[in-house]
């Protein structure tokens, strides 16, 4: 549920005016989905990273595909 939460924050934060702006200017800004978990400090890549609108459609399907594997401790 939280892994599913952060990549559609991403997605969120990748469609906004401000981001998208960057971009358009050519600016170098990439978003990333990474989740913590606070029983043992952990930080976990949920493979959502994007730096170009027009990776969104693949990184969130690549991402929403590894969630399947990410193990529970």
């Amino acid at each position: 549920m939280v892994a599913q939460n952060m990549i559609g924050q991403v997605v969120n934060v990748a469609r906004t005016t401000i981001v998208r702006d960057a971009w358009d200017r050519g600016q170098p800004l990439t978003v990333h989905g990474w989740i913590y978990r606070l029983q043992n400090g952990l930080l976990r890549d949920l493979g959502m990273c994007v730096s170009d609108l027009k990776e969104l459609d693949a990184s969130y399907k690549s991402a929403v595909d590894g969630i399947v594997s990410l193990p529970n401790s």
